[in-house]
């Protein structure tokens, strides 16, 4: 690297490679200079992904916003994007529930709630730019995975009727399906 200190894409294609051997570190300071250098959407990309391998959600997210400025459908970005939602999702009801059961501070139990209805709308606007996948024919393995990935979220929803991750997972599997009205409905009553 000596010799190609001012060069972005050097650092890019570093950090490509210390991500795929689960270096997250190096991986999230090589993006960071080669950012500094010249933002591209892979940097903003890898570095996303090496911050949630970390759990760092909300860090995370910024990095898949900053990328989809430079492709605003990318599929991939909006699929990490919207996994990240749903683990900062996931967290803020456990933080809610722990709150709840050992009777916790109520200003604290409001923030949180305010802060898991933007949340889940974020989640929906994201599942709404999420194109249909493409038709292909299903393996009957790939349909049972499916269809079990339609039940998994029927049973989360059945508990919380507000989770909007669970009906971003059922609308994504209606969707590979071909059941495109029950997505569009997963979908629609993510919004509530």
């Amino acid at each position: 690297m000596i010799l190609f200190k001012s060069n972005a894409v050097f650092y890019s294609n570093r950090a490509c490679v210390y991500l795929k051997l689960n270096r997250y570190y190096e991986t999230i300071s090589d993006c960071t200079a080669s950012i500094k250098r010249e933002p591209t959407i892979k940097a903003f990309a890898r570095r996303g992904a090496a911050r949630a391998a970390l759990g760092e959600y909300q860090l995370a997210c910024g990095d898949y916003l900053q990328a989809l400025e430079f492709e605003p459908q990318n599929q991939s970005c909006l699929q990490e994007l919207a996994r990240c939602l749903c683990n900062i999702e996931s967290n803020i009801v456990q933080q809610i529930e722990q709150l709840e059961k050992n009777s916790g501070n109520v200003t604290e139990l409001q923030q949180l709630k305010k802060q898991l209805v933007l949340v889940r709308k974020d989640i929906t606007k994201v599942g709404s730019r999420l194109k249909e996948p493409v038709k292909e024919k299903k393996s009957p393995d790939s349909k049972r995975a499916l269809q079990q990935q339609i039940l998994d979220a029927t049973k989360v929803l059945e508990k919380d009727s507000c989770n909007s991750g669970a009906y971003l997972e059922r609308a994504l599997a209606h969707h590979a399906l071909g059941n495109f009205e029950s997505a569009e409905k997963d979908y629609r009553d993510g919004l509530r």
